[in-house]
């Protein structure tokens, strides 16, 4: 006997049973599961695209500190370059320099962790360079050669040059402590991120594995009860009305040989055979004295 020979009725019943209250639990916490690791992967997410952006804001900075300094070593060199020959094409650096300095340092403002002081000391000292460069640059212009040449050895760029490099080696050092720490935090975040990764499709794969275990018994229980409910009620019918012992024996071994669980079988019929034959009904009747 299958579900689908039972009466209309019950097989309704059975297509339409609620899930045991242990399989609605377990489906409940993987659910809780599900949402508490979508939360903790996300804030996860969150902190280490935050380090990231941290970090690879440090290295811009440190980035533009190095391109400043460079930019104002080469206006000094194409400088010096232009008082010796005279030629206008070594000045190339020294006219890239005042077109990029103020935009260089916005960049380095934007980027710059902290330390705002110090960066307009340098703005300040960077200025301070390009204004002697420029003086030099007028001189030699004039024809002045002599007096550009005294201004270059009275030391004056070069204590610049030397103030604007001292500022920038401050700057860089601030910037780098601060780059470490943030590399820190970008680990820190990495391994954590790794961590929930990795526990979370560990939890979630065993609520999977332990909800479908219990949703298989608890489905497996209820279509037991619903045949073995079926099979008492049809063997009951088979074992009704008025019948000898025999007649009796071979409905109920009729009903095992065409049952499709003989074990369960065995136990509804011994237990319907059990009471049947405790039934004042079902007794045969005392033979007559002769």
């Amino acid at each position: 006997m299958s579900p689908d020979d039972l009466d209309p009725n019950s097989a309704r019943r059975l297509r339409h049973a609620a899930l045991p209250a242990r399989t609605s639990l377990a489906f409940a916490v993987a659910l809780i599961a599900v949402l508490l690791i979508a939360f903790f992967s996300y804030q996860s997410l969150q902190q280490g695209s935050s380090a990231t952006d941290r970090l690879a804001q440090s290295s811009r900075s440190l980035d533009r500190l190095k391109e400043l300094m460079i930019t104002l070593l080469n206006a000094e060199t194409g400088t010096r370059g232009y008082l010796l020959t005279g030629e206008e094409r070594y000045l190339d650096p020294y006219m890239r320099a005042r077109s990029v300095l103020a935009t260089d340092l916005d960049q380095l403002r934007a980027s710059a962790s902290e330390a705002r002081d110090k960066i307009e000391t340098l703005a300040r000292l960077a200025a301070d360079s390009l204004a002697h460069l420029e003086q030099t640059v007028m001189l030699r212009r004039e024809g002045d050669e002599a007096a550009a040449v005294a201004l270059v050895r009275s030391g004056r760029g070069k204590l610049a040059m030397d103030r604007v490099r001292e500022q920038i080696g401050l700057l860089e050092r601030d910037e780098e402590a601060v780059f470490a720490t943030r590399q820190q935090a970008w680990r820190e975040a990495a391994t954590t991120s790794t961590a929930i990764a990795v526990t979370s499709a560990g939890v979630l794969l065993g609520l999977i594995l332990v909800s479908l275990i219990v949703a298989v018994r608890g489905h497996r229980a209820q279509r037991s009860r619903s045949w073995l409910e079926s099979g008492q009620v049809s063997l009951s019918i088979r074992m009704g009305g008025e019948q000898s012992m025999e007649a009796l024996g071979a409905s109920v071994l009729q009903f095992i040989g065409t049952t499709s669980r003989p074990r369960s079988a065995c136990c509804t019929a011994s237990r319907t055979m059990a009471a049947c034959a405790a039934s004042p009904a079902m007794r045969s009747p005392p033979v007559p004295p002769a």
